[in-house]
């Protein structure tokens, strides 16, 4: 097993892409695995999103990715984190995971 792991996949898309991806299913008549096909998009997220126009309307479905919506703190909180983190760890003050998960 490798020491360092390399994701094989990405999963990040821009959210116009999705969207773009949706307007061709519904309006272009193109079916879903030609339309992720054209705009590198995952075919099950479309899946999904498209049953959701269909039952909601293209005006209340949200098109940014899902991991953005559950997220904790900010990403400038966490750029603040990760800077403080390197400086203790740069003055010999290394803190154990767990601490940092505690912190």
């Amino acid at each position: 097993m490798p020491r360092v792991y390399v994701r094989k996949t990405n999963r990040q898309f821009p959210p116009g892409d999705l969207a773009a991806a949706v307007a061709d299913v519904l309006q272009n008549n193109f079916s879903i695995r030609k339309s992720t096909e054209l705009h590198n998009v995952k075919k099950s997220r479309p899946c999904n999103d498209v049953k959701k126009v269909r039952t909601y309307g293209i005006e209340n479905v949200c098109f940014k990715p899902q991991y953005l919506t559950t997220q904790v703190i900010t990403t400038e909180m966490e750029d603040r984190f990760q800077e403080y983190l390197l400086t203790c760890s740069d003055m010999f003050h290394g803190h154990t995971p767990k601490a940092t998960r505690r912190l």
